[in-house]
């Protein structure tokens, strides 16, 4: 998929990811973990999708998991993460502000960051 957020691939002009091809061909667009290349004489962006690590699917997933009481979740976070629920929590905050999490299951991070915005209201 050739893809540079919108904005053409331009010979010559700075790259905000500052990635170069092996033809000297530097790209201009916004797309995290793009690849360049050239094609035509013209560069071409190649769209890289992140992916979350084992560990951050594992915070992904035990937060989505629904508790009735939060000592629950603190315990089973303990047990599975040897994390407090402190870290964890702002382990998961972090993670939720990326492209990775998204990628990874929208509708999952889409309720976490409803439920964050709520709460610091």
């Amino acid at each position: 998929m050739q893809v540079t957020d919108g904005h053409p691939a331009i010979p010559g002009q700075n790259c905000v990811t500052g990635v170069t091809d092996d033809t000297g061909c530097r790209g201009f667009g916004r797309t995290t973990g793009a690849r360049l290349r050239s094609v035509g004489g013209s560069c071409q962006a190649d769209l890289v999708l992140p992916h979350v690590t084992p560990a951050e699917a594992a915070l992904l997933d035990l937060a989505g998991r629904h508790y009735r009481y939060e000592a629950n979740r603190e315990a089973a976070v303990w047990d599975e993460l040897g994390l407090t629920l402190m870290a964890f929590w702002q382990a998961v905050n972090a993670l939720l502000d990326t492209e990775r999490a998204l990628a990874h299951d929208a509708v999952l991070v889409r309720r976490l960051q409803r439920r964050r915005a709520a709460m610091m209201r």
